[in-house]
């Protein structure tokens, strides 16, 4: 591969890492606009991104000229898209109301380590002393983060919220664990789009199910972040990083997308005004140690 080539592709990567890095701090900004639930932001995420995703995959139909799936993969991939986009996205946003910024990041940014071990415990892999280490780290990186969170956040929503998110991120973890297969087959690009297009309706299903009507009656101001938050916190960092994997690999890709919590802790001061402790940062550290070992093991 060409030097320039591989350099174009970790830019992409990181610039990936840092679109998806702004999605707490938006969703906060949206929290403190209006009286809106995080069934309602997540809904008018999905409406603004599913254009984008539907032309992608009226692409791919156009120019193949068949349908991207077998009969029998039309399930799993139902099931897939609302696990990665439906319900990961849900309890994410609702462990926002909770957690800062930082924490969300953090606990998501664990996906890989749940990764491994579902693949441990579902495929048989055998974890290497290197992972094992790798494992400790996040964790221990993870503990550091919610010790300092007890200085800013009342106990009882700093564990609500917690969870929320951990169950977030295991909800991605089986989406990439399960997924892998079927992504590897018709493509990652092609695979999100449907996959995102099914946890529309999963969206749009929860939200008329649930009886809220807060979509509507907002500030220009609030739909102007919600649209930031669909295009650029969704829809093109989803698209560099399936473009960035295919030039750099899914190990480098880890690697670069380490600097997220990073990323995510400066847009918190910066934006929000969060305070940045010393036990985050160690924290922080810990974290990405532990999942770069991973994505060099990959």
């Amino acid at each position: 591969m060409k030097k320039q080539s591989y350099k174009f592709g970790f830019f992409l990567c990181l610039l990936s890492a840092v679109l998806f890095s702004s999605k707490g701090v938006v969703i906060k900004l949206i929290f403190s606009e209006g009286e809106i639930s995080s069934i309602g932001i997540l809904t008018l995420r999905m409406l603004i991104s599913f254009p984008f995703y539907f032309l992608t995959a009226s692409f791919f139909y156009t120019k193949e000229r068949t349908l991207p799936f077998e009969r029998k993969e039309w399930l799993p991939l139902i099931i897939l898209g609302l696990s990665g986009y439906y319900a990961a996205s849900f309890f994410d946003f609702w462990g926002l109301e909770y957690v800062s910024v930082f924490i969300e990041r953090i606990v998501i940014f664990s996906y890989p380590t749940i990764v491994l071990i579902l693949s441990i415990i579902f495929l048989g892999k055998k974890a290497k002393p290197i992972q094992i280490i790798a494992l400790l780290l996040t964790y221990l990186g993870t503990f550091l983060a919610f010790r300092s969170g007890t200085e800013k956040i009342e106990m009882a929503n700093l564990v609500k919220g917690g969870a929320l998110v951990f169950i977030s991120a295991l909800s991605y973890a089986f989406y990439m664990v399960f997924g892998s297969k079927l992504i590897g087959k018709v493509g990652s690009l092609k695979f999100t789009s449907y996959a995102l297009m099914v946890s529309t309706g999963g969206v749009v299903l929860h939200y008329l199910l649930s009886g809220v009507n807060d979509i509507s009656g907002h500030s220009q101001h609030l739909y102007l972040l919600a649209a930031f938050l669909a295009i650029f916190g969704t829809v093109i960092p989803t698209f560099l990083t399936a473009e960035s994997i295919r030039i750099i690999g899914p190990g480098n890709a880890a690697i670069v997308s380490s600097l997220g919590p990073v990323s995510t802790m400066m847009l918190g001061y910066f934006i929000l005004g969060d305070q940045i402790t010393l036990l985050e940062i160690v924290g922080t550290a810990f974290v990405i140690a532990g999942v770069i070992l991973i994505g060099r093991e990959k």
